[in-house]
């Protein structure tokens, strides 16, 4: 699950030690290649060299997805453009946000509770549990 076209993404190029941050935006998708608006510094859009190691990081419904790639060329048909390989699967992290992950932490917990023996009637540890099983 890559960002779809038109969506804000921040960009991290690892140019240096901390990486330099920019916003930006997709403008296209294909199955090779994602295409992102070149950053401006100074009012004049930057390009960089093939290769540059960047993170693209776009919020989702239930999380943020992030995207470890590297720049394949600087294109200006239309605008300057970078255009970034394909980053391949192991390159997409997809991170919940942290309310979400307690929400499956509390159900491991309560499963395992249950499983060592824990009251069925609802007293004890389990009481306790089920007032929290939303998360919060």
């Amino acid at each position: 699950m890559l960002p779809k076209e038109g969506s804000r993404v921040t960009v991290e190029v690892y140019v240096r030690n901390p990486p330099v941050r920019f916003d930006s935006k997709v403008v296209s998708l294909s199955d090779h290649s994602l295409s992102i608006a070149a950053p401006m510094i100074n009012g004049k859009k930057v390009g960089v060299p093939a290769g540059t190691p960047v993170r693209i990081s776009a919020p989702t419904n239930n999380g943020i997805i992030q995207v470890n790639t590297t720049v394949d060329r600087v294109q200006s048909k239309s605008g300057v453009n970078w255009v970034l390989k394909d980053p391949g699967i192991s390159g997409i992290n997809h991170v919940d946000r942290r309310s979400l992950s307690r929400i499956r932490v509390d159900q491991s917990i309560r499963w395992s509770v249950f499983e060592e023996g824990g009251s069925k009637s609802g007293e004890g540890p389990m009481r306790l549990l089920n007032i929290n099983s939303g998360g919060a």
